[in-house]
């Protein structure tokens, strides 16, 4: 578990995790004990790119839109899992790059 202190501090849980190179039940408890890193867009980044992971769409569910609004984010989420696309926001359901 990751100490008290850690988890008022998302940016510091998150480089904690981030340091150690977390397995997918590491970046979930992270996540729980410390929701603000669903509204940290390194921390999404670093779940967004981990490949062979199944938790990403598990956590773009609770993140807030201007997680799920970003293109970038959002792109390389549904490249590594294409179930993601289910949380974008509309605006990026209807955006051509998006579709491809």
């Amino acid at each position: 578990d990751l100490p008290e202190a850690t988890k008022e501090i998302p940016e510091v849980a998150f480089a904690v995790f981030q340091a150690k190179n977390p397995g997918d039940d590491e970046l979930l408890e992270a996540t729980e004990q410390s929701p603000q890193l669903l509204s940290n867009r390194e921390a999404m980044w670093v779940i967004a790119t981990k490949e062979g992971t199944d938790i990403i769409a598990e956590t773009l569910q609770f993140s807030p839109t201007r997680i799920r609004r970003d293109k970038e984010l959002m792109l390389r989420a549904i490249h590594v899992d294409p179930t993601a696309f289910e949380f974008c926001t509309e605006e990026l359901q209807f955006d051509h790059d998006v579709l491809l």
